[in-house]
């Protein structure tokens, strides 16, 4: 039992400090490497919990909520005057964020494990597609986020 919680703490703190590294690197968000993670690990170690993807989404997207709401109520002075709707936005994307959670409630495991490499692969397109867009002198001048 000891050994069994001594490697769950290691392997959580490594997984968290390589995600944080290759988040900051690359620019992406953590939710990227932590929900795949978070599911092996508790298929792994909580084989009882019925819906582990559900679980994995619904933590990572807790943790994220956390760190991005302090992030920008710290920030809010500056950010505001860049964009003015910002408010706005923060309040859709916790909606946004509820909702998905009750929808991943609902939703059945083997669905999940489909849907999330899709999306991670639909978020990888977008990004190369904005990066080119943003590059072709055809789209100068157009601002691209």
């Amino acid at each position: 039992m000891v050994f069994e919680t001594t490697l769950w703490l290691s392997l959580l703190l490594t997984v968290c400090a390589l995600c944080g590294i290759v988040s900051g690197v690359f620019g992406i968000g953590g939710g990227f490497f932590v929900v795949p993670v978070l599911n092996f690990m508790f298929m792994y170690f909580y084989d009882s919990i019925p819906n582990t993807m559900a679980v994995a989404t619904t933590t990572s997207l807790c943790n994220i909520c956390i760190v991005n709401g302090i992030s920008s109520y710290r920030r809010m002075p500056t950010l505001s005057k860049l964009r003015p709707d910002l408010p706005w936005i923060m309040v859709s994307s916790l909606v946004a964020g509820v909702i998905g959670s009750f929808v991943a409630k609902m939703a059945s495991d083997e669905f999940l494990h489909i849907l999330f490499p899709c999306f991670l692969l639909f978020v990888i397109i977008l990004r190369i597609l904005s990066r080119v867009m943003a590059s072709n002198s055809l789209f100068q001048g157009m601002v691209f986020q």
